[in-house]
């Protein structure tokens, strides 16, 4: 196995979006070689205006609409869940941030999704 995915938290954020966060391992080469981060993502109701919209034109739609400085990285649907999620994750960090940043973003996050629905 050369990735592991684990579940952290999910949560329902203070804007009402569900919420997950993953740690993400990753098992190439020698063990002290491995490495892992964080993931967070928001889900999107189907009513949303950004709704099956891409993580780009996401983007440049929470910039437009005052939104923080969001690092998103990824947009779909998980296997287990029909929704439309947005993610980003901590891989580029040169420190690991911590789950409880990573909760923090997230719920910004949701809250400027919120603001564009």
């Amino acid at each position: 196995m050369r990735w592991k995915k684990e579940l952290v938290k999910e949560w329902t954020t203070r804007a009402g979006l569900a919420a997950r966060v993953y740690r993400i391992t990753d098992h190439r080469g020698p063990k002290r070689y491995w490495r892992s981060w964080y993931t967070g993502y928001v889900r999107v109701p189907r009513e949303h205006d950004l709704f099956e919209v891409g993580y780009i034109e996401a983007l440049l739609s929470l910039r437009a609409g005052e939104g923080g400085q969001r690092d998103l990285s990824w947009s779909g649907r998980f296997t287990d869940d029909n929704g439309w999620w947005f993610g980003f994750d901590t891989a580029t960090y040169e420190e690991d941030p911590g789950l409880d940043h990573v909760v923090g973003e997230c719920e910004a996050l949701a809250e400027d999704l919120a603001r564009l629905a």
